[in-house]
């Protein structure tokens, strides 16, 4: 399956989400990345549970594959849904 591991949501780095401009950018400065953008998400999830997949991926294209980043974390949350459910 795919590798999935719980990031920290470290709130300092929501100022490098801050703007002179709007009230919000949707990426910090070069650092954190999948941390900013998951705590960009967090400003408008009310739920109590919720997840991230950050899933910029690129590999070349095989028979049967498209090039790019097809279905990233679908296993993951596939996995996920029948461990829960089943």
């Amino acid at each position: 399956g795919d590798p999935v591991w719980r990031m920290p949501m470290w709130d300092p780095y929501l100022a490098d989400l801050k703007s002179p401009i709007a009230d919000l950018v949707n990426s910090g400065g070069g650092f954190g990345g999948s941390i900013t953008a998951a705590l960009f998400l967090k400003q408008f999830v009310d739920a109590k549970s919720w997840a991230h997949f950050d899933v910029w991926a690129w590999r070349k294209g095989k028979y049967g594959r498209p090039e790019g980043a097809a279905a990233c974390g679908l296993r993951a949350v596939w996995a996920m849904l029948q461990k829960r459910y089943r």
